[in-house]
C-alpha cells in the first residue's frame, strides 16, 4: 500500500506540471525535470517488471 501512495503522490506531482491552467515561463521549461519524481516512477515500472518474472 505504501509503495501506491508514494508513486501516485509522484504522478500527481507530474501531472500538476501538465496542467493546462499552469503558466510557465520558457526559462522554466527548460529546467531539468524534477529528478526525484522520475527516479520513483522508474522504480515502479522496475518493480512491476520484477514481480511478473517472479
Amino acid at each position: 500500500i505504501m509503495r501506491q501512495i508514494v508513486i501516485d503522490h509522484a504522478r500527481h506531482r507530474s501531472a500538476g506540471k501538465r496542467d493546462g491552467g499552469v503558466r510557465i515561463t520558457l526559462h522554466e521549461q527548460l529546467r531539468a525535470p524534477d529528478q526525484q519524481d522520475l527516479d520513483v516512477l522508474a522504480l515502479d515500472q522496475a518493480l512491476y517488471r520484477l514481480a511478473s518474472i517472479d
